[in-house]
């Protein structure tokens, strides 16, 4: 007996990274050192077909303490074998609402992820940003929010909106 036709297997996407830090990362505190991150990976919307990745982060804080982080990020990714580079980032803005009840703390975030068309000298679509550009070159921005609570969460990421649970 066969599957159905309509049935598709899951998207996914591994990467193994090495990270590099302009400074020391110090527990508690909000501000984090920017990060860089580069490695290989392998995903389904590039055909199977391995990748290079690159990746930088950088946290600061907003006001004063650790509960209002500013967040920007970015990613690369390249297939050596088409030659086809895909692009990613984001910003976000966070706020933490320790002891939003007794049992509780909240976490509310609001950015926008930006995805650029996949370029380069291979034929046909895919890439990371398969589907979700403009055609021209430019970059499509969707917005992102989020609210977690302790194990529960809440997120629209990229157009969807998915419930969570952390074990």
């Amino acid at each position: 007996m066969h599957p159905p036709s309509n049935l598709r297997p899951p998207s996914y996407r591994g990467t193994l990274k090495k990270y590099y830090s302009s400074g020391p990362l110090v527990k508690g505190e909000a501000d984090e050192p920017l990060r860089i991150g580069g490695g290989v990976g392998v995903s389904s919307a590039t055909g199977d077909l391995p990748f290079l990745t690159a990746s930088a982060r950088k946290r600061v804080a907003l006001l004063e303490g650790n509960d209002t982080l500013l967040t920007a990020k970015a990613r690369l990714d390249l297939q050596p074998a088409t030659g086809k580079v895909s692009r990613r980032a984001g910003v976000r803005v966070s706020r933490r609402l320790l002891n939003f009840t007794q049992r509780q703390d909240v976490e509310v975030a609001a950015g926008l992820d930006l995805d650029w068309p996949a370029r380069g000298r291979g034929i046909g679509g895919g890439g990371a940003s398969a589907g979700r550009t403009t055609g021209d070159g430019k970059p499509t921005v969707a917005p992102y929010l989020s609210v977690r609570e302790n194990n529960w969460g809440l997120h629209l990421r990229r157009g969807r909106w998915s419930l969570t649970y952390d074990l």
